[in-house]
C-alpha cells in the first residue's frame, strides 16, 4: 500500500476502503471518525499493514466496484467514479469519492438484488382492470420509494399483480388494506406487469 501524502494507487486504495467499509461501514467526512479520516490515519501510521488488513474476499469486490465505475456516467458522482476507476494513481481530488466506491457499489448490488426478487415475486404478474375504470383493490403493500416529488407505493394483490401509484396513505411495507382507485395505465415495468392506478384512497 502506497503512503505518499497527497497521491494513491487507485487499486490498493478502494482495496483499503473496502475493508473499512466492511468492518465499520462508510462513513461520510461529515461524520466523526470518517472513512477518509481513518484511511488518512492509517496512511501515516507505520505500525498499520494494509496489506495483512485486506482480506482476498476485499480485493476481488474491490476489482468487482472497480470495473462497475468504469462504465458509470449521468451525474456528477458517477462521472468522477469512473475518472479514478481509468487511473492507475489517484489525485487529490478524486480520494474522497473513491473511498465511497465500495459502499456505492453495495447499493448497486443491494438493488440489483432486490429488483430480481420483485422480479420472481411478481413473474405470474397480470394487467388488472381497464384503463379509466374506477375499481375497488384489496392488496398487501410490498415496496415505497420516497422521491423529490412524492412516494411511489408497489402492492400485490391476492392473485399476484402487481399496482403502483403515488400516495399519501398512511400505510407501510407488508400492511393489507383496501383502496379505491382509478386505473391509469398498464405498462412492462422491468419485465414485471404493472398496473398504475391514481386518485387513490382508502376504501369505506
Amino acid at each position: 500500500m502506497p503512503r505518499a501524502k497527497a497521491h494513491y494507487g487507485t487499486k490498493p486504495t478502494v482495496e483499503f476502503a473496502t475493508y473499512l467499509t466492511r468492518i465499520d461501514g462508510y462513513r461520510k467526512v461529515a461524520e466523526d471518525n470518517s472513512t477518509k479520516a481513518q484511511f488518512l490515519a492509517a496512511m501515516q501510521d507505520l505500525s498499520v499493514e494494509p496489506d495483512r488488513l485486506v482480506s482476498d474476499a476485499d480485493r476481488t469486490r474491490a476489482t468487482e466496484a472497480l470495473a462497475w465505475a468504469a462504465n458509470q456516467g449521468g451525474n456528477d458522482y458517477l462521472e468522477r467514479l469512473a475518472e479514478g476507476a481509468a487511473l492507475d494513481v489517484l489525485p487529490p481530488k478524486l480520494l474522497g469519492v473513491m473511498l465511497s466506491l465500495p459502499a456505492a457499489y453495495n447499493r448497486y448490488l443491494a438493488n440489483e438484488a432486490k429488483a430480481a426478487a420483485k422480479a420472481a415475486a411478481g413473474a405470474g404478474s397480470d394487467y388488472v382492470g381497464t384503463e379509466g375504470d374506477r375499481a375497488v383493490f384489496t392488496v398487501t403493500i410490498t415496496d415505497q420509494r420516497h422521491l423529490d416529488f412524492g412516494t411511489v407505493t408497489e402492492a400485490m394483490d391476492g392473485a399476484g399483480n402487481v399496482m403502483s401509484w403515488f400516495t399519501n396513505l398512511d400505510a407501510g411495507i407488508g400492511e393489507t388494506l383496501t383502496v379505491k382507485g382509478t386505473v391509469k395505465s398498464h405498462r412492462m415495468f422491468r419485465g414485471v406487469r404493472q398496473t398504475t392506478i391514481n386518485r387513490v384512497a382508502l376504501a369505506a
